[in-house]
């Protein structure tokens, strides 16, 4: 044997320094195969969506409701209201993002807190009755890939404020709103009305 060919404390040393580059070398090898998660660094300043990317209109409405201002669902709402909304109409669905000097930017998952607000006029009045949405985020800029956050009911929000947490998502991009097929549905009105969406945690960069 090679070991038995030198003096123990050489023998020693050596088989040290074989441990300790074999050690090494896996270290190195499992660091290559889990890469950590990079996070955008972000500000504790929410924004509004400003843009909106895409709608579809459902079906079922009648009257001004069937015409979308989309003013109303831009920015923060003044005083969310029945009649200052974008409504989605049976099968319709609203995408926003926020932009900054034309580029999308992000927005990221605070592990501490929850994450979006989508704002619809507030239960307080006999024309609203309990509607579901669903909502949706996008994972990239360009919007080709998404995640569904889940489907909720309005009765969930009475105050009009949907609080959302991104759950094991990192950060999104776009949130499209759509009215699921097989949900809740005002009879004469289907459809769950808009007023905006918040962003509570943007990146600071933009992609």
């Amino acid at each position: 044997m090679f070991f038995s060919s030198l003096p123990r404390l050489e023998a020693l040393v050596y088989a040290t320094l074989i441990l300790f580059v074999t050690k090494g070398t896996s270290i190195a090898q499992n660091s290559h195969h889990e890469p950590k998660p990079v996070i955008p660094i972000y500000s504790d300043e929410a924004v509004w969506g400003n843009t909106v990317d895409a709608f579809r209109q459902g079906t079922g409405l009648g009257g001004f409701r069937a015409i979308p201002n989309f003013s109303y669902v831009l920015g923060k709402p003044e005083n969310p209201d029945y009649n200052t909304s974008v409504s989605l109409g049976r099968g319709g669905s609203l995408t926003l993002s926020h932009r900054r000097d034309g580029q999308i930017v992000c927005f990221v998952n605070n592990p501490q807190d929850y994450d979006l607000e989508v704002i619809t006029p507030p239960r307080n009045y006999d024309v609203n009755v309990a509607e579901d949405i669903s909502i949706s985020i996008s994972l990239d800029p360009a919007g080709l890939s998404w995640k569904e956050l889940g489907t909720f009911s309005s009765d969930m929000f009475p105050d009009g404020v949907l609080r959302i947490d991104l759950g094991d998502v990192l950060s999104g991009y776009h949130v499209r709103i759509t009215d699921p097929p097989n949900g809740r549905k005002h009879k004469s009105a289907p459809g769950e009305e808009i007023e905006g969406v918040r962003l509570r945690w943007p990146c600071l960069d933009v992609s």
